[in-house]
């Protein structure tokens, strides 16, 4: 029997998912800009954060291991040509900001 874990959203798009540190770090696109969202692996899956973004943008890349507490992903935006962020799943689920490109 196949079971959802991360059910269907009403208007926002899964774009992608990661599995670190025991929980799923969803990415979504809701009105043409990118959200992070982490849930823990019950079935169903239940909210547990949202992940404030510094603008309205898109995330290019991310990645994070499954044993690993934190997870890194590159944004970019209208007025950001690219910055990474880590972010901590132990804690508060805080930003911070690694490095930018510069123009």
């Amino acid at each position: 029997m196949i079971e959802n874990v991360l059910a269907e959203h009403e208007t926002n798009v899964l774009s992608d998912a990661d599995c670190c540190n025991g929980k799923i770090v969803a990415y979504y696109l809701e009105d043409a800009s990118d959200r992070i969202k982490v849930y823990d692996f019950s079935t169903p899956a239940n909210h547990l954060a949202d992940i404030n973004l510094p603008d309205i943008g898109s995330i290019v890349s991310s990645h994070g291991k499954h044993d690993s507490s934190e997870f890194f992903y590159k944004f970019s935006s209208f007025c950001d040509p690219g910055s990474q962020y880590r972010v901590e799943l132990d804690g508060e689920f805080d930003n911070v900001c690694i490095g930018t490109t510069k123009l």
